[in-house]
């Protein structure tokens, strides 16, 4: 009947049977230790009148259990003592009674079978069958069971709790340890100190206590209504070894006590198939509606979940459904609920920036159609000039080709308003941009010039001198000055359209840029979010 210890989490309160090996027995032996019951080498072997007392094979706070031989048919058995610790050996004493009655009143193949009892030297005992395999915790420590194998142990263990309710026993303490494999590897169910008497008030559980071992705890236990349990408290436990027997680990196991309480009472297990996937869909909604929060949600009685079980090892449809896609996401989110929220928190931020940048992006476009609008004056003003600038020569040209006389001051009528045109166009065109005003000042000395020699030529035109005014417009000096203003003036125009136009598909730029990443950080969000509920369908299915 040799084990390995289990968890300390997963002991119980009042009933854990901490097994040891023969070798930890021996190095106990002559050292006091808190119960007094000394070790096997300080008691007589014939203790037990008609056994004999070969070694230790567990110990917790309600009891050792010790490997026995039946003198008369040498059949191995396992005798149960009870400590006599000075505070609690009184309550000690009363639950090993209420164990002794409650396995009396049991017989079945899947529960440790009681051979006698009795007390001696005001030592109670009782003598039970001996397992020769230690306790499903071993198996367990070894990696999780195939499904099938799990499921075939948990209808055999199921079958063994409906007949402790049939007789009106609920265990309380079910978990792996307190499970014990018989010859061939039958399990049994053992260690009824926690037990409860439907059919009689509970006196030793004070209400609000609360007992069992925290892995395997059904919620109401959790919330110290241990003295109301019922069978479902035990289908819970049944769930939560089953979970085990798949996982390796338990539904639940905090950092310390209390979160380990809280998490059972509050949150979802972690659905089987997303922390497994090649487990049957069939046996996860077998082990996850054994562990709903509310009692009644759960199997009506283990015989319910033997034989859902028994359906699964044969193929045959079960009696519970896997939820629907809403309901495993809810579900899903109750057990996750700081990635839920951290996720939410994250994709709610990415959509904040988002909409902060949409906003700049609209910002942006409005600046882009004002950038225009005031550059397309300068641009236009551009235009005028040069096309001012073209013309301004002509009117002088006509009137020297032209010989009629009274066509002269028309002609000079003319020339005037186009260059008060063009100086209009040239002023206008400084007053919007000021940082060239160097260039534009250069362009109006030029102009000058120009006006000088033309106002020569209008004085020898209006004195009948046609071949003096051809002479003056066309002498090297007079061209080489029309030809230096007109390409300052283009490339000035021409540099300004260049500047002003770089202005405006800057700003454009930068919009769109703006517009990509707003549509970037919008889709994130939403694509996160899709995955995440593709995810959590296929993870949480069950």
């Amino acid at each position: 009947m040799a084990s390995h210890p289990e968890d300390p989490r997963d002991r119980t309160h009042h009933t854990d049977i901490q097994p040891v090996t023969r070798e930890s027995a021996e190095s106990e032996a002559g050292r006091e230790t808190p119960l007094m019951v000394p070790s096997l080498q300080r008691l007589p072997t014939s203790l037990i009148p008609g056994y004999e007392l070969l070694h230790e094979i567990g110990r917790g706070g309600m009891g050792i259990v010790y490997q026995a031989r039946h003198l008369e048919s040498q059949q191995l058995v396992a005798i149960k003592l009870v400590p006599s610790h000075q505070h609690t050996f009184a309550l000690d004493r009363q639950r090993f009674q209420i164990e002794i009655e409650t396995m009396s009143r049991i017989q079945h193949p899947n529960i440790v079978r009681l051979h006698e009892s009795g007390e001696i030297h005001s030592l109670p005992y009782m003598v039970m069958e001996h397992c020769p395999h230690g306790s499903l915790q071993t198996r367990i420590e070894h990696g999780p069971m195939p499904a099938h194998e799990a499921a075939k142990m948990m209808a055999a263990i199921a079958q063994g709790v409906q007949c402790a309710h049939d007789a009106g026993v609920i265990h309380r303490d079910l978990k792996p340890a307190n499970i014990l494999m018989g010859v061939n590897l039958i399990p049994k169910v053992a260690d009824f100190g926690l037990a409860r008497r439907i059919d009689s008030a509970d006196q030793v559980t004070r209400k609000g206590a609360i007992i069992g071992s925290l892995s395997y705890m059904a919620p109401e236990q959790a919330a110290g209504h241990a003295h109301d349990a019922t069978a479902q408290t035990d289908i819970y436990a049944l769930g939560a070894m089953l979970y085990t027997l798949l996982i390796g680990q338990p539904p639940f196991r905090g950092e310390n006590d209390w979160e380990t309480l809280e998490r059972i009472m509050q949150v979802d297990p972690p659905p089987l198939r997303s922390l497994k996937p090649q487990i049957p869909e069939d046996l996860a909604a077998i082990c996850h509606h054994c562990l709903e929060k509310q009692p009644l949600k759960r199997y009506r009685s283990a015989e319910d979940l033997a034989r859902d079980l028994e359906a699964f090892l044969a193929n045959a449809p079960i009696s519970v459904r896997p939820l629907p896609p809403m309901q495993r996401l809810i579900r899903a989110a109750r057990a996750y609920p700081r990635s839920v929220i951290s996720g939410t928190l994250v994709c709610l931020t990415m959509m904040l920036i988002s909409l902060g940048l949409n906003w700049n992006v609209q910002r942006a476009e409005l600046l882009v159609s004002r950038v225009h609008d005031e550059q397309l004056p300068v641009l236009d003003d551009c235009a005028n000039l040069r096309f001012r600038a073209e013309r301004l020569v002509h009117p002088l040209r006509l009137a020297i080709a032209d010989s009629r006389p009274d066509q002269r001051p028309h002609w000079h009528q003319l020339a005037s308003q186009q260059l008060q045109h063009f100086n209009e166009s040239l002023n206008a065109l400084a007053a919007r941009n000021a940082e060239p005003r160097a260039v534009i000042q250069e362009l109006a000395i030029r102009n000058q010039r120009l006006i000088q020699y033309e106002s020569h030529a209008w004085s020898a035109i209006m004195a009948n001198r046609l071949e003096q005014a051809r002479a003056i417009v066309n002498s090297p000096e007079y061209i080489s000055e029309q030809l230096q203003f007109r390409n300052q003036l283009h490339q000035f125009t021409d540099q300004l359209r260049r500047k002003r136009t770089q202005v405006v598909e800057d700003v454009r730029s930068e919009t769109q840029q703006f517009r990509l990443g707003a549509a970037v950080l919008a889709a994130i969000p939403i694509m996160i979010i899709l995955v995440g509920i593709v995810v959590l369908l296929r993870m949480f299915r069950r």
